[in-house]
């Protein structure tokens, strides 16, 4: 009667395992069902046309090579253009060049040739701003919107504060700090000699030659590519494709993303992220952070890791020997592999993997997830 009685219960307890192991692997693939669904739609509604918004009869008026002078008392530029384009370049230069096209959209085209006679580009100064800006009429009835296409060249000593919407946004060669916002539309950002903050939504984002510190916010990019920064790296993304590479200083990470690639950060890295792809490689830096969901690939580790994960599997490829470090992994509802010297203790639906002596300390714990570790 005992022995059935056992039985029993171990029919029981396996059974319930069972449950458990049905339940923790449905809730994975929902959420990476649901996750992929989720980013696939939102990327077909980035890669509409959105340059390309109206769809009605339109006018034109172009006005090219228009001089703006300005004195060693202007120290910023800021232009918030609601709908259109800018292209902005920094050149050894102390006026303004400026270059634009108005497109006027209307129920016809006489009514659009007519209303574009009124509008033009107006400067402000308030002291040591310049803005330019259109000068806005009030839409008569069957005028539905104005597109500003901006060519300029300016004193690359400038401070610039630009806002963007439905076109691309590009900026240059500019020495000092610049602050920008692009919204449906592609942004490129090179070779800026101070601190940049960009805000990118809903387009993509291209990043190279940053010589101080980069401060990036994104939203609904199909991609963010960044490059060749000197200072350090915050970056907040969110559904958003990322590959990062030759960051000079150190790299601060949150994420919900699609996938982020991370090919070299001299300092340390900082991550939070779920629902995110992350692959690494060539962090110099020590890396801390916390992760789930998603898939976590390191290679080439060369310092310190401490890592709390959940519902993620993680793979850590050391650089160098094992024998400098300090090992501690531990995985509930998951396993551990490893080709290190170290045997994985299991008890109950728990392993952990410890062993070394070394300077260096590889620390992660992790729940619903499953952690390789190799030499």
């Amino acid at each position: 009667m005992r022995k059935k009685w056992i039985v029993s219960l171990i029919i029981v307890a396996v059974f319930l395992l069972m449950i458990l192991d049905i339940k923790h692997n449905f809730i994975r693939n929902f959420e990476r069902l649901y996750r992929e669904l989720e980013t696939e739609s939102l990327r077909n509604l980035i890669e509409g046309d959105h340059e390309g918004f109206y769809h009605d009869p339109s006018a034109e008026l172009e006005i090219t090579d228009q001089l703006i002078y300005i004195g060693d008392e202007i120290k910023e530029l800021y232009i918030d253009n609601g709908r259109g384009s800018i292209e902005i370049r920094g050149e050894e230069r102390e006026d303004i060049l400026l270059s634009y096209k108005l497109t006027v959209y209307a129920a016809s085209a006489e009514l659009a040739e007519s209303f574009i006679k009124e509008l033009s580009i107006v400067e402000n100064t308030t002291g040591e701003r310049l803005s330019l800006k259109l000068e806005r009429k009030e839409f008569p009835s069957g005028v539905y919107g104005v597109v500003v296409d901006y060519d300029l060249s300016v004193p690359e000593r400038l401070f610039l504060d630009i806002r963007n919407s439905y076109g691309k946004l590009g900026v240059e060669n500019i020495a000092g700090d610049i602050a920008v916002k692009n919204e449906y539309g592609h942004s490129q950002i090179t070779d800026i000699g101070g601190r940049a903050v960009i805000n990118s939504q809903y387009g993509k984002l291209t990043v190279r030659n940053i010589e101080s510190n980069l401060q990036v916010v994104t939203r609904y990019n199909t991609l963010v590519d960044i490059a060749h920064i000197r200072g350090n790296l915050n970056l907040d993304i969110k559904y958003s494709r990322t590959k990062l590479a030759d960051i000079g200083g150190n790299l601060d990470l949150k994420a919900d993303a699609d996938s982020v690639d991370i090919d070299g950060v001299k300092g340390s890295l900082e991550i939070n992220a779920k629902y995110t792809n992350l692959t690494g490689s060539g962090v110099e830096g020590k890396i801390r952070g916390t992760i789930s969901y998603g898939q976590f690939d390191l290679y080439q580790l060369e310092n310190d890791i401490d890592l709390k994960a959940s519902y993620i599997d993680i793979g850590i490829h050391l650089k160098d020997s094992f024998d400098g470090y300090l090992v501690y992994c531990e995985v509930e509802n998951g396993d551990i592999r490893s080709n290190l010297p170290y045997k994985a203790e299991k008890e109950n639906r728990r392993q952990i993997l410890s062993g070394g002596d070394g300077e260096k300390i590889i620390n992660i714990v992790s729940k619903y997830g499953d952690i390789r570790l190799y030499k």
